[in-house]
């Protein structure tokens, strides 16, 4: 049993779906969870562009591996 089911305009084109409530939930819900991660993907993008900013600012310039192990030293 097909749960989508399409409504056609005349010429035969779909111009509308129906779904189950069960499955529009879900992807109400997988949609939320998306725009969340890309949220906080483009907050730690500003973030690490601040950082870059601030340090060639300031003239530092710091390998990754040493940038690194600063964050874990100061995550303890």
């Amino acid at each position: 049993m097909n749960e989508v089911k399409y409504i056609t305009n005349e010429r035969g084109n779909p111009v509308e779906v129906i779904l189950p409530i069960k499955r529009y939930m879900e992807l109400i819900d997988f949609k939320n969870r998306y725009e969340e991660k890309i949220r906080i993907l483009y907050s730690i993008k500003a973030g690490a562009e601040e950082i870059l900013k601030d340090r060639i600012d300031h003239g530092l310039n710091q390998e990754l591996s040493d940038f690194i192990d600063e964050l874990e030293d100061n995550s303890h």
